[in-house]
């Protein structure tokens, strides 16, 4: 764990939250679905000179996790952002991870 003083941070305040739901499908195979949510305020000490205000960031993520055979796991994601960066912006981003197990 890395502890910075607020002199040094830009973020504000943050919060996480998230869920996990196992087994939501009826499939013969293991299977979980996670839903996630962090919020991120950026800390005005950082705002350039005459720059408007920081807007507070959002995230959702929702992930499916599949034990798509004995030994390999395969888990898309989605996420979903509103005022990246602090600004009026918004991103989604589309990920797959894979992990094999010996």
């Amino acid at each position: 764990m890395r502890l910075e003083s607020p002199k040094h941070q830009p973020n504000y305040t943050l919060l996480t939250a998230g869920l996990r739901f196992n087994e939501p499908l009826p499939l013969h195979i293991h299977n979980t679905m996670s839903l996630g949510y962090v919020r991120n305020s950026l800390s005005p000490q950082f705002l350039p000179p005459g720059a408007p205000a920081w807007k507070t960031e959002h995230g959702v993520e929702f992930n499916v996790l599949v034990d798509v055979l004995p030994m390999a796991l395969l888990q898309p994601v989605v996420q979903y952002y509103a005022n990246v960066g602090g600004r009026a912006q918004r991103a989604v981003v589309f990920g797959l991870r894979t992990k094999v197990e010996f």
